[in-house]
């Protein structure tokens, strides 16, 4: 018996659900698939499927092989494909997923640097501020801006993107003055719920230390440009990347708040599964933003 055909072959019975599904999957016929396992059955001493006329049922000893065969057979085919990746040139489909905002405003003249430099690879951006499931919905890699929750996921920093406080001039001039963090309480938060440190505020000062408040929350999102429009209608101070206000700043339709203290600021990563080999074409983007965001 050839085991890892018989492995295949289980794997795809208990996906499919029927042998017969699982032997046009794989181009077997339906008592190969069957015999081959039975055979695995019989090696492991274990009754994998519970069969009848009417149905096919995974046991729970079947379950539990599926899980960990499963993952075998999967990291053996990374490993195949490896292999093959390292042997050619970088090119194929590359499918990204990014932030909305900071994807327009700040990386789509890399994308377009970088599908000059590499013609071999095409690109598909998708812009989204939603976490995507990357192996369900087949990317290759994910650009994050905050916190990594899914432990499933590897990651690597691409770059730092420094945070400012903000608020319109009229708004400032109808409230009482902001010298020290404490004085956030008493205003209107516009909060990023994309840091690490939701919804709290953290500052650092050379010479007082750190600081940490929790501000009245006016308005929360998960987009900067929602909270940035907030600030410019004066509905409070709003936490967001600088890039989202760097125009605002320069025309003075917003003001920078407590510049003497400097606040917490963001991880942009590139994230893809833990589980998966990062192809050669993903690796090269990631090195190519690495270089490009240096700075």
């Amino acid at each position: 018996m050839d085991r890892l055909q018989a492995m295949q072959a289980f794997v795809a019975v208990v996906e499919a659900g029927s042998f017969t599904a699982a032997g046009d999957k794989l181009g077997r016929t339906k008592s190969q698939v069957s015999k081959q396992v039975s055979g695995l059955e019989d090696s492991l001493g274990i009754q994998l499927l519970q069969r009848s006329t009417r149905q096919l049922a995974v046991t729970q000893m079947g379950q539990s092989y599926y899980e960990q065969i499963r993952l075998v057979l999967q990291n053996l085919r990374e490993i195949d494909e490896g292999l093959r990746d390292q042997a050619s040139v970088a090119q194929g489909l590359l499918r990204i997923s990014a932030p909305v905002s900071y994807g327009t405003r700040c990386l789509a003249h890399h994308f377009a640097a970088f599908g000059a430099a590499y013609p071999g690879i095409t690109l598909q951006i998708n812009l989204s501020d939603s976490y995507v499931d990357l192996v369900q919905q087949g990317y290759d890699l994910a650009l994050r801006i905050g916190a990594l929750e899914d432990s499933s996921l590897k990651q690597r920093q691409l770059a730092r993107l420094p945070f400012v406080y903000v608020a319109s001039p009229e708004y400032l001039a109808g409230t009482q003055r902001i010298q020290h963090p404490e004085d956030l309480r008493r205003h209107q938060g516009l909060v990023y719920t994309l840091r690490e440190s939701g919804g709290r505020w953290s500052f650092e000062h050379p010479q007082q230390g750190r600081l940490s408040i929790e501000p009245t929350q006016r308005l929360a999102s998960n987009n900067g440009d929602v909270l940035v429009e907030a600030a410019l209608q004066g509905l409070g101070v709003a936490a967001v990347p600088r890039f989202f206000v760097e125009d605002a700043l320069e025309a003075g339709d917003l003001v920078s708040v407590l510049s003497d203290w400097e606040p917490e600021d963001l991880s942009l990563v590139a994230v893809y599964p833990a589980t998966r080999y990062l192809s050669r074409k993903a690796r090269v983007f990631i090195d190519f933003l690495v270089k490009a965001l240096a700075g």
